[in-house]
């Protein structure tokens, strides 16, 4: 007898696979499809990730009990650095160079990370 494994879908709960399907908007996509470098991609996608988190009506409450504190990083390879996502100004910082708040109120519209 052999048991066939079950797929990704059927093994995740009905929650979670919907908030997987709903977590990017189209005019989002079609932002990182556009952008002038996968860097650029790669940091507005984190970006957007973060965002996303945090209207999650579980992570809000872990947020705003100072349980947890949700943050991007990204791994500039040419610079050897790292970078964080700072959710005030919607920008990627060198890490520990500021302090994000955990408690920043999402942005509405989550400007596009740093081009440099």
């Amino acid at each position: 007898m052999t048991a066939t494994p079950p797929s990704v879908e059927t093994a995740r709960p009905p929650s979670v696979r919907r908030w997987i399907k709903s977590s990017f908007r189209p005019a989002e996509l079609e932002e990182l499809r556009r952008a002038k470098t996968p860097e650029i991609a790669a940091q507005r996608n984190a970006a957007l990730q973060v965002e996303h988190l945090m209207k999650h009506p579980l992570v809000a409450e872990r947020i705003a009990d100072g349980t947890l504190r949700v943050t991007a990083w990204f791994y500039d390879i040419g610079a050897g650095e790292i970078l964080e996502y700072d959710r005030s100004d919607g920008e990627f910082h060198p890490l520990g160079s500021r302090t994000s708040p955990p408690g920043v109120p999402p942005n509405p519209s989550v400007p596009t990370p740093n081009k440099t």
